[in-house]
């Protein structure tokens, strides 16, 4: 039978904010902000936490947890140079995670996304149409004039004609926010990585989408909730 299951991916080690997971946000350590929304959201058969820290293990070993699998994700997938991809399939092999399977990702550094927003993307989220869904936020336009430098010459300029616009002339820009990533595991072995076409964007507020990153995001948050 087909699976939806959801990863919430709970590193120890963070550089910008150390042992954000475990870290009290209004009373409750962030990682269970996100675990409630999965939870909640009552679209998942499986959810997964992949850990590399005991502690976040002691955290969900409580009754009200049973439906969560706690992953001891090996130390080589667990340095800050890991690529999520890597996580992902090391999970797909471990579980045997069926071609037809429907990955969400949710990282806890997003606790402002709700169970609401989980299962209104699901539910859009059409797998005759599209590959992926993204969660998206949108972004000060002026990106579009953005660009890189190689071998000290400028690259990667779209085109001269969005390089000299006003910004009121040039169209909206969005980038992911990070809260909710959908994949088939079948897309994601094709494609040996996240692919970019057919992607649904699923589109969140600027406040929902706020993320912890250090310790004055965790603070902004936490105002926000209280």
């Amino acid at each position: 039978t087909k699976l939806n299951v959801a990863v919430i991916p709970a590193r120890s080690g963070s550089k910008g904010l150390p042992g954000k997971n475990k870290r009290l946000l209004v009373g409750k350590p962030l990682i269970l902000h996100t675990v409630d929304s999965a939870i909640s959201s009552g679209v998942f058969d499986l959810i997964i936490v992949s850990t590399n820290d005991p502690e976040i293990k002691l955290l969900l070993d409580d009754a009200k947890y049973e439906k969560i699998v706690v992953d001891q994700r090996p130390e080589k997938i667990s340095s800050d140079k890991t690529e999520m991809f890597d996580v992902l399939t090391y999970l797909i092999e471990k579980y045997s995670l069926h071609s037809d399977t429907l990955l969400t990702l949710l990282q806890p550094t997003s606790p402002l996304r709700n169970e609401n927003d989980i299962s209104e993307a699901f539910n859009l989220f059409d797998e005759t149409k599209y590959k992926a869904l993204i969660s998206i936020v949108e972004t000060e336009n002026t990106v579009l004039k953005n660009c890189l430098i190689s071998n000290n010459v400028l690259e990667g300029i779209r085109s001269s004609d969005l390089l000299f616009k006003n910004r009121q002339s040039l169209p909206k820009t969005y980038k992911p926010n990070g809260a909710i990533y959908i994949y088939k595991v079948k897309d994601l072995i094709v494609n040996n990585g996240f692919h970019l076409d057919l992607v649904l964007p699923y589109l969140m507020t600027q406040q929902k989408s706020l993320d912890i990153d250090n310790l004055n995001d965790f603070e902004r948050i936490e105002s926000i909730l209280n």
